[in-house]
Parts: structure tokens; sequence; C-alpha cells
């Protein structure tokens, strides 16, 4: 409302302020409010002085479209945030500002990560790691390097997905950037979740939550104590888990943040399965379905391949567990297959490698196929190897083993299974016994053989259940 002002500085100052402002709301997670912002700025430099005008105000137009579109990417408008994208990448060029052109594949590159799309999200970001780093743009390079970094953690290099981001958390420290700080630190705790190292995880994301909640950052605190939960459920901790998730479910559903939805849903999910572990309580396991169901139809809607990816991953064990159940009302279309059609559109190394582990033991369970079966572990062994995916890696052996006992090769199945329980024992050394017990139950549910399973978890020193 009110006058438009007229003179050049004038607007210029009213976009710098309405970008800061935008930025600002967004970050408070009002992004109606921000939209509005953006657009009501931006309607001042299309009347009086037109193309000379947005050609001089270039750099400052660019800023406000940038946080525009990042308005409509967190309001579910992803075509109008890639618009508002080219857009400002357009202006940002005309403009010769080559620092924003490079913000702007910054952003795309994070948007293409966020809906699962890796390979092109890697494309994206790796060009704009190179003009910022021509740049020396150090800021940049961080953030960069930190969006880089969940690209890899996501596609399971997890080597390379440490060294990015602890490069990145370098930089933050010596540029005394407390906010970009505690981002890398929350993406390290949940590499270390991965890995098992529960006690830097749970560190890292408090010290990161406790930091978010200071600065009013409503998103973030939802992803960092959504992790957090899951470094809870990680260490056997279902109850207080689940207290934490409730109310996250309550405040993403009522802020209409359909990430955190889905992903507060799978780990209300598994700490369902927890329970059907514990009492072998069909309800809990239903509720766990019914949990992995529903985020996959939010994934689905978003998109998000790799996100959909873990859900049909999380479907498919916890049918498994049961079998005789079916697959649910919420779990149409869910198969082995479609896990598989999902890790390619996703370039996810991890996905594959669980797709062509269950494969394997789908031909397996069969009796047929088995060279093909074999060849399908083989695959998964490679990428586990590879990504340091060790979880992963003695399902794998094991599944070789079973393969070669059956097709009468003794040998070849012991060396297999003495490769299984060296993992085993190394994991022993690191991980809760709990969470072997989990991998020791699924594994002796979904596959027919149990005796060799038996003797590698008492060699490990974990056990069944009486």
């Amino acid at each position: 409302g009110g006058r438009r002002p007229r003179s050049l500085a004038a607007r210029r100052e009213l976009l710098r302020i309405a970008a800061t402002r935008a930025m600002f709301l967004i970050h408070r997670g009002k992004t109606s409010e921000a939209l509005a912002t953006s657009e009501d700025a931006l309607l001042s430099v299309r009347t009086p002085g037109g193309r000379a005008v947005r050609t001089q105000l270039g750099a400052e137009i660019a800023s406000l479209l940038n946080y525009r579109a990042i308005a409509h990417l967190y309001s579910g408008d992803t075509d109008r945030a890639l618009e508002s994208w080219a857009e400002a990448r357009d202006a940002y060029g005309r403009a010769g500002h080559a620092g924003g052109e490079a913000g702007v594949l910054n952003n795309i590159g994070k948007f293409r990560m966020d809906r699962g799309e890796l390979r092109e999200a890697r494309s994206m970001l790796r060009q704009a790691l190179a003009r910022r780093r021509q740049l020396s743009d150090t800021d940049g390079v961080a953030d960069t390097l930190n969006n880089l970094g969940i690209v890899e953690f996501m596609s399971g290099r997890l080597a390379r997905s440490r060294r990015l981001l602890q490069l990145g958390l370098r930089l933050r420290r010596r540029a005394g950037d407390p906010f970009g700080e505690m981002l890398a630190t929350a993406n390290l705790a949940e590499l270390d979740l991965l890995a098992g190292h529960y006690g830097a995880a749970e560190s890292g994301l408090e010290r990161a939550l406790r930091f978010m909640q200071d600065a009013g950052h409503a998103r973030l605190r939802r992803s960092m104590a959504n992790a957090l939960a899951a470094v809870w459920l990680a260490m056997g901790r279902t109850a207080r888990a689940e207290r934490s998730l409730k109310p996250l479910l309550d405040e993403a559903l009522s802020s209409r943040d359909r990430v955190q939805e889905g992903i507060t849903r799978m780990h209300l999910g598994e700490a369902a399965l927890d329970r059907y572990r514990a009492a072998r309580r069909r309800r809990q396991l239903s509720r766990a379905r019914e949990q992995f169901g529903e985020a996959y139809q939010i994934f689905e809607s978003l998109p998000n391949r790799y996100l959909s990816g873990m859900a049909v991953l999380r479907l498919i064990q916890a049918k498994q567990l049961a079998p005789e159940q079916g697959w649910g009302a919420d779990s149409e279309g869910i198969s082995i297959d479609r896990l598989g059609e999902l890790a390619r559109d996703a370039g996810s190394h991890s996905l594959e490698a669980w797709h062509a582990l269950l494969a394997g033991t789908e031909i397996l369970q069969a009796r047929d196929k088995l060279e093909r079966a074999l060849a399908l572990f083989d695959h998964s062994l490679s990428i586990a190897r590879r990504c340091g995916l060790r979880e992963l890696a003695w399902q794998a052996h094991l599944g070789s083993a079973r393969a070669w006992r059956h097709m009468g090769r003794p040998r070849r199945a012991h060396n297999h299974l003495e490769e299984a329980l060296s993992i085993l024992t190394e994991l022993q050394r690191e991980l809760p016994t709990s969470r072997l017990r989990k991998a020791y139950l699924d594994s002796g549910d979904r596959m027919a053989v149990r005796e060799e399973i038996e003797s590698l978890a008492r060699a490990a020193g974990v056990f069944p259940p009486a």
C-alpha cells in the first residue's frame, strides 16, 4: 500500500529491505508473508521506468527473486520456485553478478537434492562450487560444500560426505559463522548416527538443536529434533523418541511441513517396529506399516525419490517380519521392483545396494536362478564395501553363503560366512547389542535358513530372545 518510490535510489533501498524481510520471514517459517513481501516490492519496478530500471536494479531484483523462489519451494509450489530461480539467474547474468548466479545454482542444486534427484543435484552444486571458488567466496564455498556433503550422504558415499562436511565446517569456523557451523555440525552428527557413533551424534544434534531453538528457526529446529529422535531409536530409547516425535508430528501438520511430517512418520514407524520386535504384538506392526505407508504417500506427492525409496524399503522390511499379513491398505504399488526404480531415479547407491540384496533374497527363497541371486548379492556387496555400509555388507555375505550352499559349494559358503562373522564382530565392538539383535531378528524372520545366522550371532555374542 502507499505511494511507490520513484527514484532509483529509493527503489534500490526498497528492494534491499524487502529481501532482508523476506529472508527473515522464511527463517521464521512464515512463507506466505515472505511471498507477499517479495511480490509487493517487485511490483515497484514493473511500473514507471520499465526495462532500463530493471537492468540498473538487476542484482537487487535477482536477490528478491531468489527469496521468492525459496518461499514458493517451502510452500510446496515447486514449479513457481523453478520459474523464480530461472528469472533470478537471468537477472544476475544481465547485472554481471557472478556471485549471485552461483548462489542461484547452489539453490537449484539444493532443490534437486530435496527432491531426491541426486545426480542432477550433484551437477548443479559442482558448478556452483567451481564458480564460488573462482570468486574466493569463502561463505559460499562452505555452503555448497555442506550441500554436496548431504548429497553424498544420501547417495551412500559416506567417506566422501564426511570429507566435504568437515571441510565446510572448518571454513565456517574460520569465518566465525555460528549458524553455518551448527548446520554442518548437525549433518556430521547424522553421519555419526549411520556409522554407529551414537554419543557423538547425540551430542552434536543436541548442540545444533539448542542453537536453532534460540535462533527461532522453526523449520531447522524440527529437522534436528527429528534427527535426534532417530539417534534415540538407534540407542534403544524408544519411549524417549516417541515422546519427542508425537508433538513434532502435530507441529509439522499445523505448519504444513510435508517433508518433516513424512520423516516424523518414518521415525514413528521405526518406534512401532521396535515395540513389535520386543513383544510381537501385531497391532504394533500394523501401526508401523501404516506410518511407513503414509510417509510414502507424502514423499511421492512432493516428490522426493530418495525419501520415497527409504519408505518403500521400510515397508518391505516390515512386511518381511510377518509376510502373512500382506501389504496393507496404504501400500499399493510397493514392491522390490519399485525400490529399484526409485534407487535409479534418485541416483542413490545405498538404495541400489538394498534393492540388489532384497532382489537376490527373493530369488534365493524360490531356489531358482541361483547364479542371478549370487550376481545381485555381489553387486550389493560391492556397493556396501565402496560406501562403507557394513550393516548391509554382512547381510550380502550371508545371502551369498546361502546361495553357494544351495549350489553344493560348501567351501565358498564358508568363506562368505567367515566374512560376515568378521563384520559382525567388528560391529559388536562398536554398536549397541540391541541394534544387532534387530538385525538378527529381521534377517532371521526374512530368510529360510536360520542355522547360519544363529551360529554367527552366537559367535558375536548376540543371541535371539527366548
